[in-house]
């Protein structure tokens, strides 16, 4: 769904022509950026790969503040060197390394931790080796009314168009149909259930 699909589609659900309205194409992208951007932090529906080749020494990674993991029930979504990191929550993690952050005391299996936007591990990097995480984030805003959106899916688009136009509507105190609340809700529950894999899922799912 190109920016020009979304800008129609929210005059057409508003109800109102974009020559005869109190929302302009600009106001209207406005709205859908924001939309976008807060769907996909509580639907975790934007994927995202981050990843850094190691200097050597590193026990412990920074992530920036747009990449977002996964929460612990997640498997596979921190993979070094290529294998699978098996991910623990802080906890457990703690439990096992006799309450300390970083141990080299049990490496028989490599693990990791999020602690914040902090990824612990409990072994030494080696130089030149690939450490990558699957977890989730904030699309980028779209910066012009028309053209391609290469970040969103055509579902995921026209949900957050559908929100936008929710959002209008309220700030507007104009009155939403019930149509335009199931449609948005219909989409809504479609997009998370797609999302719920957020890691690299190098193993099948038991719950597929």
């Amino acid at each position: 769904m190109t920016i020009d699909d979304q800008i129609i589609l929210f005059f057409l659900r508003f109800g109102e022509p974009a020559d005869n309205s109190k929302e302009t194409p600009a106001t209207a992208l406005i709205r859908i950026n924001s939309k976008r951007r807060s769907l996909a932090l509580e639907l975790k529906f934007y994927k995202v790969r981050d990843y850094f080749t190691c200097v050597g020494g590193e026990t412990y990674f920074t992530f920036t503040d747009t990449f977002f993991g996964p929460n612990e029930k997640v498997r596979d979504w921190a993979i070094y060197d290529g294998y699978p990191l098996d991910v623990r929550p802080q906890a457990n993690w703690k439990t096992i390394t006799g309450n300390k952050i970083a141990s080299t005391l049990l490496n028989t299996k490599r693990m990791g931790m999020l602690e914040r936007n902090i990824f612990h591990i409990n072994f030494t990097a080696e130089a030149g080796k690939l450490i990558e995480w699957y977890g989730y984030g904030r699309p980028p805003r779209l910066g012009a009314v028309s053209g391609p959106d290469v970040y969103l899916t055509d579902e995921q688009a026209e949900m957050t168009v559908l929100g936008a136009v929710i959002q209008a509507k309220e700030d507007a105190g104009d009155r939403i149909g019930q149509t335009l609340y199931d449609d948005f809700n219909a989409l809504k529950k479609s997009v998370k259930k797609t999302a719920k894999a957020m890691g690299a899922r190098l193993e099948p799912d038991p719950e597929n």
